[in-house]
């Protein structure tokens, strides 16, 4: 039974995030199941899609952009 590595990411689209990418697809190819959660950003056009055998489930930013405003927000 293959083991399962869950990634949750905060602030960048999956693939858009390449040092995240680069990490999930080492562990996929030592033999992990991958799977990542991410923001969906405006190119993405699809909330779940199986890329190179790693599941992306991705969901709409409550806040998109970028202020000071928007991060206080966010995590408030």
């Amino acid at each position: 039974m293959k083991k399962t590595v869950l990634i949750i990411i905060e602030h960048t689209s999956i693939p858009a995030d390449t040092i995240v990418w680069q990490d999930a697809l080492t562990l996929n190819s030592e033999g992990f199941e991958v799977i990542i959660i991410s923001p969906k950003s405006k190119r993405d056009n699809l909330i779940y899609e199986k890329k190179n055998n790693i599941k992306i489930f991705r969901h709409p930013r409550l806040f998109d952009g970028s202020s000071i405003l928007l991060y206080l927000l966010e995590y408030f």
